[in-house]
């Protein structure tokens, strides 16, 4: 049958903001663009292991998810190294994904999309409208 793909963005803080903003606003509304707006607002941060997590926007309640995934426009500053991994905190535990690479250009980087929760669950509306999703510096 038919299948319909949906994005939703980031509309609220989430439980970590421990990188920078670029501007006055609330890390969040720094990466809610579409598309995005690359050196006009931006999160920043020069510590490996500072979190940003966010909440995303809700699916309706009627909604039936087959799957997820989570992508991530970025770029490195300079000419050293930067890597990245995506958070997503479900049922108060934060899991991480493997690490990308930032190129020094503007860039999406993802994961092979998600058929179960990152806890394993089935998706369901609920388990997508409490996620929160963000990002970490590793490198």
């Amino acid at each position: 049958g038919d299948i319909t793909i949906i994005c939703r963005y980031p509309n609220a803080a989430g439980d970590l903001t421990e990188w920078t903003s670029s501007t006055v606003n609330p890390n969040w509304q720094n990466i809610d663009e579409a598309p995005p707006d690359d050196d006009l607002t931006y999160n920043y941060t020069t510590t490996v292991g500072a979190r940003d997590l966010v909440h995303l926007q809700d699916i309706n309640g009627a909604t039936t998810v087959i799957g997820a995934q989570y992508l991530m426009s970025g770029r490195r500053t300079g000419a050293s190294f930067a890597n990245v991994a995506p958070l997503h905190k479900e049922g108060g535990v934060v899991f991480e994904g493997a690490t990308r690479a930032l190129p020094s250009s503007y860039a999406y980087t993802h994961r092979t999309p998600f058929e179960v929760s990152p806890a394993g669950l089935a998706w369901t509306p609920t388990i997508f409208n409490a996620l929160q999703s963000g990002y970490k510096r590793t490198l």
